[in-house]
């Protein structure tokens, strides 16, 4: 029955074979047990034709024998091991496509095998290959997260499962179940005993090393799954002490026949040994005593071993050397199929070398001393070594937390000292080389401690260290590395809400290529970007950029990005829609700078006193970037959670030589060029006007003496200016004082400087009223500083400046009028400005429902029609009347340049006439 394939008899052949071993213990009474187990053996060759679900019945029926107690002796459970071999060959190993029922099929043969593992013997070798290709098959498929974990080794199906809490986890039932029983294999007392002829041996090594790869990969399981983990270890370090004695016998032919070495197996071996050994689960010293204790219980000194079997093996590929240079290296062994390996495992041996692990240490240096001293004689050049150095111990370093750069530099002082009889030899080239490539993983190796050990002494010094790893890289022309950390930079200031920062960090990106549509640069993973023109590449990155620019509000940077587009749209590529949709984007900007009251960024200037700085920040000086309207109190505040043993002081000054931190900081201000061709135009918006003074500061003052008293011709300010290294914003939000300067304002500089503040505080306070007019505090703020400008016995009234200008004999009708200096007329406009913002103030106040602003208009309008009546005869179209029975206002008649009588009006004035606009 059991034999025939007619459809018609499944269902009675499936209960058969469910049930066949329930049967058996019945017939003791009638038959000997190996009577029994030969009717046992008898049903399950008869099963060898069925298919589906019949399988896994199958399958299930073997576990089944094993654990009956009829089966349990010696010769019995031998019986059942050799026929088990031929029973499940057929239902795993290589296939042609894996399905849900082949996968059924290898889980349960892996159960079957489990169900038997502790007397298997002579059965291992069978079992290695099916174990090895099984596995590969299935880890050729995708696959997926989970959130249901079947339980392993099942003897039941369907297999019984529950529901993992938590995230899906990455791993695969059948693999963690071919990974146990591989490990077990290799940990019984008799080992593999892989018996293959010479033409499949060189299959079987490399299967089975891969396997084992893929495991310390963590493939099969995740590596955070701690115990199973440690346990492959130790498996896999005695599968590759077995496998290695294969090699060394069969793999490793005589210099003569050096065509027939396999490299790609080598390499495979030398790539399985340094993962396990560089494994971080095998890393005790960064452990917790508790974790500590279990890993080395589980694994022992696992790494130890593989540093012996790496130092045995390695040498073994190498050839003997020469008594002049065992004299030069010390080595006995040297090239010969080393060199095959360079450059190629020179990282994961640099690895090796940062290990704390002393024996593990000396093999790795004692290797890589070979390597460089092969590629030396090779090519006189270690450039592909320290290339593949710096790739290696970068990655080292994202991947895993280091923080005592002393313990990774240990390894370059044994290097050197490999290499001590070469410096005895004056001017030997190679250690001349060797000094200039230690010098360099010096330097790159501090600025990975510093970047990546999170122990940073403030947000500042942190970007700091990745900008100094980022020029490093640049200069190493490690540019792949190089655009990873500076989006990670942009990322990171991003996060922290400086836009404007995240976008100067991608300016380094985007520098790195030409504006050329023809050049190509390849893919990069990290970021991702596919392969695409220079052009295309900038222009993207450009974009980010922008984006990140407008949400910073940082238009003069935007602007100026899109100016670089506009000019390779219209006279590179020439596309004409691009260079539409930009000059919509300047226009959208200067749009929102028009309308815009958004105010300039507060910074200010902190000094680093005290011994307990480091050498590096000690008695220097930075402007900081503040966030906008950002008082003092909050940037100390934000200053001290950075510094937090720091003692910050707002005045004064202290000692250098002193014991302690202290942090001197005080508002600075962006220094405004009194030059500036804004300062000769009347009506200019202070938004726009701030804009186009402030924006990119790189010199900042602040005031150190003033004088505003007496006659106006000895009004002067002194003030210090400071100048950074670089101007704002920038990446850091913050740069170096590297110059201090004195200036002194004359008179005239005093005064337009003086008005121009006077005006834009008085605008400010008018705003504020305007959305709360009700605030009398606001109120009587406003007319108050009114007052001072408009009352003729105010002394420090801003319109005393009109004493500055030429005076004008007014009865003298034949007086040519003087030409105004840019200073002057600086002030002239300057005057006009604030006396609009003053009529413009009193016109809204003569209506306002608040008593004080009304009144205030009473009592101040014919003031200031008197007081500012130059400048009104200015901006407004129609002269207002003026109260003529005080008399002529006497600062307009000694003052004023411009002839009332002879209707004779300077040029400016009729410039500003005609391009007047009306006021509200």
């Amino acid at each position: 029955m059991m034999r025939s394939t007619a459809p018609v008899l499944v269902g009675s052949q499936t209960l058969a074979v469910q049930h066949f071993h329930t049967w058996l213990p019945e017939l003791t009474g009638l038959l000997t047990t190996e009577e029994i187990l030969h009717i046992a053996i008898d049903f399950m060759d008869s099963c060898a034709l069925v298919k589906g679900k019949l399988v896994l019945y199958k399958l299930i029926l073997i576990i089944n024998y094993s654990k009956l107690d009829l089966f349990a002796q010696p010769e019995q459970r031998s019986a059942l091991s050799a026929n088990t071999v031929r029973w499940i060959a057929p239902h795993w190993g290589q296939t042609d496509e894996v399905t849900e029922q082949w996968r059924d099929q290898v889980r349960l043969c892996c159960s079957v095998l489990a169900s038997q593992i502790h007397y298997l013997n002579s059965e291992i070798p069978d079992y290695v290959p099916k174990i090895v290709d099984s596995f590969l098959a299935i880890q050729s498929t995708e696959r997926k997260p989970k959130d249901r974990f079947s339980l392993l080794f099942p003897t039941a199906y369907p297999f019984p499962s529950k529901p993992l809490p938590g995230e899906p986890v990455h791993f695969d039932e059948p693999l963690i179940e071919l990974s146990a029983l591989l490990s077990a294999s290799s940990n019984s007392p008799n080992g593999m005993q892989l018996e293959l002829s010479v033409d499949d041996i060189t299959t079987v090594l490399k299967n089975t090393l891969q396997v084992h790869l893929s495991i310390l990969e963590g493939e099969a399981f995740p590596s955070n799954w701690l115990s199973v983990y440690t346990y492959h270890h130790k498996s896999t370090i005695r599968t590759l002490q077995y496998l290695a004695g294969i090699l060394l016998d069969s793999a490793l032919p005589d210099p003569d026949d050096a065509e027939d070495f396999d490299t790609e197996l080598w390499r495979l071996f030398f790539m399985t040994l340094l993962k396990l050994v560089g494994s971080s689960c095998l890393a005790l010293e960064t452990f917790p005593e508790q974790k500590r204790r279990a890993v080395w219980k589980i694994a022992g000194d696992v790494r130890e071993h593989g540093a012996e079997l790496l130092r045995r093996t390695w040498e073994a590929v190498g050839w003997d050397t020469s008594p002049d240079e065992r004299m030069r290296y010390g080595l006995s062994k040297m090239g010969g199929y080393q060199v095959q390996y360079v450059p190629s495992l020179v990282g994961p041996i640099v690895q090796l070398c940062l290990s704390v692990h002393g024996g593990l240490r000396r093999v790795a240096v004692e290797v890589l001393q070979t390597m460089i001293v092969s590629e030396w004689t090779l090519s006189e050049d270690l450039s592909v070594i320290q290339t593949e150095m710096i790739d290696c111990l970068d990655l080292f370093f994202k991947d895993q937390a280091m923080t005592e750069s002393i313990m990774q530099k240990l390894f370059i002082g044994e290097l050197l000292e490999r290499f001590e009889s070469l410096s005895l030899i004056e001017d030997d080239p190679l250690y001349a080389a060797l000094r200039e490539l230690i010098a360099t993983l010096d330097v790159f190796l501090d600025l990975l401690v510093a970047v990546h050990s999170g122990d940073a002494s403030g947000e500042a010094s942190n970007l700091m260290n990745r900008l100094e790893l980022m020029e490093f890289l640049r200069d190493m022309h490690k540019e792949d590395i190089f655009i990873r950390y500076v989006h990670q930079l942009a990322s990171l200031q991003r996060g922290i809400g400086y836009h404007t920062e995240a976008g100067l960090a991608l300016r380094l990106h985007a520098d790195l290529y030409d504006w050329d549509p023809a050049a190509i640069t390849p893919a990069l993973s990290e970021p991702n970007f596919p392969e695409q023109s220079h052009f295309e590449r900038k222009e993207r990155i450009f974009f980010e950029m922008i984006k990140h620019f407008e949400d910073g509000e940082a238009w003069s940077s935007a602007l100026a990005a899109y100016d670089e587009l506009r000019t390779q749209y219209e006279t590179n590529i020439f596309d004409f829609a691009k260079l539409a949709r930009t000059e919509r984007a300047i226009a959208t900007i200067y749009e929102t700078l028009a309308k815009g009251d958004k105010p300039i960024p507060k910074y200010f200037k902190v000094v680093f006193k005290g011994l307990g700085f480091p050498i590096n920040l000690r008695d220097k000086a930075y402007v900081y970037e503040g966030s906008h309207g950002e008082r003092t109190t909050a940037f100390t505040d934000r200053m001290q959670e950075q510094y937090q043993a720091a003692q910050i002081l707002t005045n004064g000054d202290v000692d250098s030589e002193i014991e302690g931190q202290f942090l001197i900081v005080s508002a600075v201000s962006p220094h405004r060029d009194l030059q500036h061709q804004v300062f000769q135009r009347a009506r200019v918006a202070h938004p726009i006007r701030d804009f186009l003074l402030s924006s990119n500061p790189q010199t900042f003052s602040v005031s150190s003496k003033r004088n505003t008293t007496g006659p106006v011709a000895e009004h002067y300010a002194e003030k210090i200016v400071y100048t950074t290294n670089e101007a704002f914003p920038s990446i850091l939000r913050r740069s170096e004082i590297i110059d201090v300067g004195h200036i002194r304002l004359n008179a005239k500089e005093t005064g337009l400087e003086r008005i121009v503040r006077k005006t834009q505080e008085m605008t400010t306070v008018e705003r504020q009223l305007v959305d709360n007019e009700d605030n009398n505090d606001l109120a009587q703020l406003m007319i108050g500083a009114i007052s001072i400008s408009v009352l003729p016995e105010s002394e420090t009234s801003v319109a005393c400046y009109r004493k500055l200008l030429p005076v004008v004999d007014l009865e003298d009708i034949d007086e040519v009028e003087p030409e105004l200096s840019r200073q002057e007329n600086s002030i002239r406009i300057a005057l006009i400005d604030h006396a609009i913002m003053i009529k413009r103030a009193l016109t809204s106040f003569s209506g306002s429902s608040n008593q004080i602003l009304a009144k205030g208009y009473q009592d101040l309008y014919l003031h200031f029609a008197s007081t500012f009546a130059p400048e009104i005869a200015v901006f407004s179209p129609t002269r207002p009347q003026r109260d003529t029975s005080g008399g002529t206002s006497p600062t307009w008649q000694r003052a004023s340049p411009t002839r009332e009588n002879g209707q004779k009006k300077h040029p400016l004035c009729s410039l500003l006439l005609c391009g007047s606009m009306a006021l509200d």
